[in-house]
């Protein structure tokens, strides 16, 4: 029903609070790091011992001196290279998992805010068994109509959203773009006409280097747009993107065979300034190949990273869909090809040692189902029914959301019970000792 316009709806306290979890970054533990000592220089080194006294006792006269060089050789190159092959490696030591036998909410912080992401999106993120919730072992996101709870006419002229918060677990977390408190018509626009969630792990676990896989089913329906990806706890060299962002899964729930659900991408965010973002050098998408969708079954998506390059996957380690390999610093692979940078900006990474700066600190997970967004990503020259396409750039960044909110009947259509989800089943992540 409607409200009338001096109403405020306050969402947050007692009965949306979570329970918060007052962790930090994770230790490693001192055993671990002797473990790894062990196993990187004490264990190689009797390798050695043990290959050359093996040929010693055969070093007779006849040539069996050359086997004891042989094997020594051996052994040498096995230490030189690499420990194991990478599809092998970050197995045995898992640190992270959830397999979403219920909701643990000291894994998991919910973002609440109407900040739409930095790409106009047309979503608030709330803290709402609504919109997250486990179900069948399953953590599902699941958007709804802000208007099937406030109203049609809270949302468009009479409504003001105050997501503040009571509590430290239901108080908003970003105010950017007018994110914790909005007016309907202020601006000209309507307040965010879905509701939809986003989860991390920043207060809980990152991690620096590893194997992270999650396995999904993603949602099929007009402008969804389901992501897992993984930002910098601490941004070492900046704010973004100097400090980097690994998108190792995005997709879209349209039914567009070139641009829909049957495909997926991986992308790489770095560069010295939020205008100068070179994703293009970084970035790949996978398409199906047996004509079906992510959507129609369950997926592991993949993310392979250590000291000399990121990978993502699909499925299985052969089936690559980004590599980003470090053999160069990524101030020099932006100057490739902006070499302006020279003049106009200074190296974020300039004072670390390692080539993989930005990639060499600790990230956290994110999990989220998005809406819509005038970033680009859902493009004009592929989807020629995007309610907003009509609009030129300053337009549309203004104003989109009211067209797509004009055009409800058209794309909530598609958006039928659990196949609007993004389910994810399980959460795992693997270290070395």
């Amino acid at each position: 029903s409607s409200v009338g316009a001096s109403e405020t709806r306050r969402i947050g306290g007692s009965m949306d609070s979570q329970e918060p979890f007052l962790g930090g970054e994770r230790e490693r533990p001192a055993l671990g790091r002797a473990h790894a000592l062990v196993r990187r220089v004490l264990v190689p080194a009797a390798a050695l011992v043990a290959a050359f006294c093996a040929g010693a006792l055969w070093a007779d006269g006849s040539g069996g001196g050359s086997r004891a060089w042989s094997r020594l050789a051996y052994a040498v190159r096995a230490v030189e290279g690499p420990h194991m092959p990478t599809a092998e490696r970050f197995r045995n030591n898992l640190v992270f998992s959830d397999d979403f036998d219920d909701f643990d909410l000291r894994k998991w912080k919910h973002e609440i805010t109407m900040s739409a992401g930095g790409n106009w999106e047309f979503q608030w993120y709330t803290n709402n068994r609504s919109n997250t919730f486990v179900k069948n072992g399953n953590l599902h996101f699941h958007p709804t109509l802000t208007s099937e709870q406030f109203g049609e006419s809270f949302i468009a002229e009479s409504g003001r959203l105050d997501i503040w918060g009571t509590t430290p677990s239901s108080q908003c977390t970003s105010n950017a773009f007018w994110g914790c408190e909005r007016a309907a018509a202020e601006g000209g626009n309507v307040l965010p006409p879905v509701q939809s969630a986003k989860v991390r792990t920043f207060e809980s676990f990152s991690f620096k280097y590893g194997r992270l896989e999650v396995r999904a089913k993603l949602p099929r329906g007009d402008w969804l747009w389901p992501a897992v990806w993984l930002l910098p706890k601490h941004e070492m060299y900046g704010p973004w993107p100097a400090s980097g962002e690994i998108d190792f899964m995005e997709s879209r729930g349209n039914a567009n065979r070139t641009s829909g659900p049957n495909q997926i991408g991986s992308t790489l965010h770095w560069g010295p300034s939020q205008q100068e973002n070179p994703w293009d050098i970084f970035h790949e998408e996978y398409v199906l190949p047996d004509g079906t969708d992510f959507c129609d079954e369950y997926h592991i998506f993949g993310l392979y990273w250590d000291e000399d390059e990121i990978y993502t996957y699909v499925d299985t380690d052969d089936n690559k869909v980004l590599v980003a390999k470090f053999n160069e610093s990524f101030w020099e692979k932006g100057m490739r090809n902006r070499p302006h940078w020279q003049q106009s900006y200074s190296n974020p990474w300039a004072a670390s040692k390692n080539i993989d700066a930005p990639y060499d600190q600790e990230f956290y997970l994110v999990m989220n189902l998005a809406v819509g967004g005038t970033n680009g990503y859902f493009n004009k020259t592929l989807l020629d029914n995007m309610p907003w396409r009509q609009l030129d750039k300053s337009e549309e960044a203004r104003h989109a959301v009211n067209h797509f909110w004009a055009a409800k009947d058209e794309w909530y259509s598609t958006w039928k019970g659990e196949e609007q989800d993004m389910r994810v089943d399980w959460v795992k992540v693997w270290q070395d000792l």
